[in-house]
């Protein structure tokens, strides 16, 4: 009876180890890959061996001309999570040391991305203090404050930026965004956005001064146009 023994390596592999020099044509017409660098949990030590697939393990088993024996070990190696690929599979992870394996990236991308979400929703609430909403004609709202904070929301809920829009509650033009009147209670009800009703006045008042300084001038000019429609006298 030869001393070759065959261990389950992982879910989807087994490995043969032992004496296994001595029978390298036969495990290697079996379907079988060499690694130099297997780990052997009977012994806690590497050592060379060959790696097959989980199915091909009754096969091997019932192969009195090998004589391999069904032993049971730990896997993987403490410390580390190696995983080799049988043959058939996908990569050449058979023909490597078993490595460490890093924590699931899905299970600590899903967890980092539902706590960034999280904190995002309680930022967004924070950073918009200061957002306000004006009544900006017949037709439109503008949503005015410190919008930058939220400016992917604002543009995911259909508003227009306009970096000089004029703001009565500063007496000045501001930057800020355009939206439909039938969009005022949306915006006003969405919780994460934060954003104020103000009363402001609309349009922009006109200039100061504009009028009254152009009135002396337009008298001046209907005086002349009425004095050039003046009859001329006649002389003698």
């Amino acid at each position: 009876m030869s001393d070759l023994y065959l261990i389950e390596y992982g879910p989807k592999s087994v490995v043969v180890l032992g004496n296994t020099k001595a029978y390298l044509p036969f495990l290697k017409a079996q379907g079988g890959r060499f690694n130099k660098s297997l780990w052997d949990s009977t012994t806690g030590a590497t050592a060379a061996g060959w790696v097959f697939s989980v199915k091909d393990k009754e096969r091997l088993l019932g192969d009195t001309a090998l004589g391999i024996m069904l032993r049971h070990g730990n896997f993987p190696k403490i410390g580390a999570a190696p995983e080799v690929v049988a043959p058939g599979g996908n990569g050449g992870g058979a023909d490597a040391p078993p490595k460490a394996q890093a924590p699931s990236s899905s299970s600590s991308l899903s967890s980092s991305s539902s706590s960034s979400s999280s904190a995002a929703s309680v930022a967004n609430v924070k950073s918009s203090d200061g957002v306000y909403l004006l009544e900006y004609g017949a037709k439109s709202v503008a949503v005015l404050g410190n919008t930058k904070a939220i400016k992917d929301q604002l543009k995911a809920s259909g508003g227009r930026f306009n970096k000089n829009l004029w703001d009565s509650t500063v007496g000045a033009t501001a930057a800020g965004w355009i939206f439909a009147v039938k969009d005022k209670e949306r915006l006003l009800g969405e919780a994460a956005l934060g954003i104020k009703l103000r009363q402001g006045a609309f349009p922009k008042p006109e200039a100061a001064g504009t009028a009254a300084a152009l009135a002396p001038r337009v008298a001046k000019e209907k005086a002349w146009g009425e004095a050039e429609d003046a009859p001329v006298a006649k002389k003698r």
